[in-house]
């Protein structure tokens, strides 16, 4: 059971990093058209870059 738990939360990882990482990738494009507004976004990234480390660590920490 324990195992089971560890995928579906390995899993749900996964999904949630790969919207992430989805959205990361649809903010350069965003940084790219609209260079004068890059500074801001590239802010955004980091921040979401910076929670999707964290989160790592939290999960790993768990489990």
């Amino acid at each position: 059971m324990p195992q089971e738990s560890d995928q579906s939360a390995t899993g749900l990882l996964d999904s949630v990093e790969s919207r992430i990482s989805h959205r990361t990738a649809l903010c350069s494009r965003i940084i790219l058209i609209y260079g004068s507004q890059r500074q801001v976004l590239g802010h955004a990234v980091k921040r979401i870059s910076h929670w999707v480390i964290a989160a790592k660590r939290r999960f790993h920490a768990e489990t």
